[in-house]
């Protein structure tokens, strides 16, 4: 298995902590070319069944992905954002669940844009 790169393992980081009880009314700020995402970061909730669908079908691409998630480039991967938001040029687009790969990613924080 290849060694995570830098900007996944800050990413990954950044994503984790909005999980701390002090943090966890922040949201995920992501800066890619398309526009500014916020969101929280998507988790497993078998109470939510949309929330549940989400997972199991990214779960049912990952296991058909023909090549060996073990040797993909160290920053290959992504991030799954719900109750998600793009702003881009003015525009705002509610999206209930994003997939965003960390190679799109040019900058990440927490926090709440308002």
């Amino acid at each position: 298995m290849k060694a995570m790169s830098l900007k996944k393992h800050v990413i990954l980081n950044f994503a984790l902590s909005i999980g701390i009880e002090a943090l966890e009314k922040n949201k995920l700020i992501v800066v890619t070319s398309a526009g500014v995402f916020t969101g929280k970061l998507n988790k497993e909730d078998k109470e939510d069944n949309s929330n549940h669908f989400f997972s199991i079908l990214l779960e049912k691409i990952t296991d058909n992905f023909e090549g060996s998630l073990s040797n993909l480039a160290p920053d290959d991967g992504y991030i799954v954002l719900k109750e998600a938001m793009l702003n881009s040029g003015g525009i705002k687009y509610n999206i209930s669940r994003i997939v965003i790969f960390y190679d799109q990613i040019v900058g990440i924080t927490i926090g709440d844009l308002g």
